[in-house]
């Protein structure tokens, strides 16, 4: 009797480990190709973790942001290169809108390694297309973190 109470204190201890290793917060990586907008990669959490691979590499990112929302903004942080960002939106009718007066899409380009940040505060934007790639400056690929939030 006290070696299958062992036992099954065994396995609980094991279950109990896995059950709690399994609780991580995971972050979704790309699906190649998602080089183009028609090909971006859904983001399901508020924080993607990811990387330009080479200097033309794209990486196209679907946001659905609801049709409540009063504003979001999308930012990279922990960036290992000189990287920039470009986001555009689409009503719920599927129309590409203008986001700030003029243009169809909102960039942030900073110098080096500094966060780029993108305020979006349209209320007719439902769904959230962002680009990320090498800047212009240096041209080398790099990792970066991509979040959104939404407000």
């Amino acid at each position: 009797m006290k070696g299958i109470k062992y036992i099954l204190a065994i396995l609980a201890i094991v279950f109990l480990v896995i059950g709690l290793g399994g609780c991580e917060y995971t972050y979704p990586f790309e699906e190649e190709p998602n080089n183009t907008p028609s090909d971006a990669t859904f983001v399901r959490n508020q924080i993607v973790k990811e990387q330009i691979h080479v200097a033309t590499d794209l990486d196209y990112w679907e946001i659905n942001l609801g049709t409540i929302v009063r504003s979001s903004e999308v930012k990279l942080t922990h960036l290992s290169e000189d990287l920039k960002i470009m986001a555009f939106g689409y009503d719920v009718n599927d129309n590409q809108i203008t986001l700030d007066g003029s243009n169809n899409y909102l960039n942030s380009d900073n110098d080096g390694t500094e966060n780029e940040l993108i305020l979006i505060s349209n209320d007719d934007v439902v769904t959230l297309f962002v680009c990320v790639e090498a800047s212009d400056r240096r041209g080398l690929p790099g990792t970066y973190w991509l979040e959104h939030n939404i407000y």
